[in-house]
């Protein structure tokens, strides 16, 4: 349902309010969502996490309507409208006095594939200009062919440090050569342009009921990057068919990386019992390289169900013990002869201050171990279930422990 003309007003008063020179030097971070009218199209954003609806058409009907006549129209409004609409003319207008802008997010997750409009392209050619000098920080939230239209004309960010790629499957991006065309020359070119500034990089592919794409050919076609300390990736492995891009940009940012997630199992449930073999494989691998994983302060990481899985985080853990801070293991539930070997390892590193474990019984010698072994501990989550048949978690606890010995 469209909103009603006191909301619209009530919009675009706070945008002219935003023009005060005092109240745009204080903006530092902005959120921009867009929706077409395509129902189909219609879903809960990952970044607001609300349900887009297409008001922005209402705004302008061609020449023939002003702001005091806006009339309520029916939910079948143009793409063009849409986008042609004052407000986000106004956005583009307030962006250079936005001289403290560090943080933008745009979530074009909700654009119709079939909507490919000159006007949406113009648009974002004239943000870029407006804000390349100044952002530090750029999330995109979107499908294939989104970026395909986005990153047309990819801008320079010269002082961007931070960037967050999340890719949202959507059933229509399968035609064609899309895929390939859209990561290769728009994501992955797009990356690369600020290999050497960067110091931060999220590669997700969301999960949907559609099928996920294959990743590959971004990271085998990803540059090095001299600076880079945290890398933070989500997606399905067993849709990455040639994992080695990805192995060759953990073993080539050893050096510098101190924060790594690796959650290759994004639903949060198993694969197929061959993938968590490849996956559990695929992790040793990562290990040949005697630096690989060596300086991390943080490791968020889900190892697989095999076997092996415990001897994998083991090595981890003793390769980051001078500086690791943080350990989170998720999905995967231990044994408590496993938890044990973890906690011993853990001890090993001085410097931990948090812990996040899952088990699948909880017992009170494990707390008595916890207690001896790591004192210092200011953070604690073990997440268990309720029996051995279930296999499904129920409950959190000790979570956020304050350890009388710290």
């Amino acid at each position: 349902m469209l909103p009603s003309q006191y909301i619209i007003s009530v919009c675009l008063t706070i945008l002219g309010i935003a023009r005060d020179t005092l109240i745009a030097r204080k903006v530092q971070n902005i959120t921009i969502c867009f929706a077409t009218s395509d129902s189909r199209t219609i879903k809960e954003s990952p970044i607001c996490g609300c349900h887009h609806t297409d008001y922005i058409g209402a705004l302008q009907d061609g020449k023939k309507k002003v702001v005091g006549d806006v009339q309520m129209y029916h939910s079948k409004i143009s793409y063009s409208q849409c986008f042609e609409g004052m407000m986000l003319e106004a956005i583009v207008r307030l962006c250079p006095g936005f001289l403290n802008l560090r943080n933008l997010t745009l979530d074009f997750a909700n654009i119709s594939p079939s909507f490919h409009s000159h006007r949406l392209s113009v648009f974002f050619r004239c943000l870029w200009t407006a804000v390349e000098g100044k952002l530090d920080c750029l999330s995109l939230v979107g499908s294939l062919s989104g970026y395909h239209s986005i990153l047309h004309n990819p801008p320079t960010l010269r002082s961007l440090k931070q960037l967050d790629i999340q890719i949202v499957n959507h059933p229509h991006d399968l035609n064609g050569g899309l895929d390939a065309n859209a990561l290769l020359e728009s994501i992955s070119y797009f990356i690369n342009r600020h290999s050497q500034t960067l110091n931060a990089l999220k590669i997700w592919s969301l999960p949907s009921r559609s099928q996920a794409v294959d990743l590959s050919p971004l990271f085998s076609h990803l540059s090095s990057f001299p600076t880079l300390t945290s890398l933070d990736v989500r997606l399905a492995f067993n849709k990455l068919f040639d994992p080695s891009g990805l192995q060759y940009l953990i073993w080539n940012t050893s050096f510098t990386l101190r924060r790594l997630s690796l959650r290759l199992n994004p639903s949060g449930f198993s694969m197929p019992w061959d993938t968590e073999s490849l996956l559990g494989c695929w992790l040793s691998s990562c290990l040949a390289d005697p630096y690989a994983f060596s300086y991390l302060k943080v490791l968020d990481v889900y190892p697989s169900r095999q076997p092996e899985s415990v001897f994998i985080l083991l090595e981890c853990i003793k390769r980051a013990s001078g500086g690791l801070q943080e350990i989170t293991i998720r999905d995967q539930y231990l044994q408590n002869d496993e938890a044990r070997a973890i906690i011993n390892a853990a001890s090993h590193c001085r410097n931990l201050v948090s812990l996040h474990l899952n088990v699948w019984e909880m017992d009170i010698h494990l707390i008595d171990l916890l207690s001896k072994k790591l004192p210092g501990l200011e953070n604690l989550s073990l997440a268990t279930v309720e029996s051995q048949f279930d296999d499904f978690p129920v409950s959190n606890l000790s979570r956020f422990i304050q350890y009388p010995g710290r």
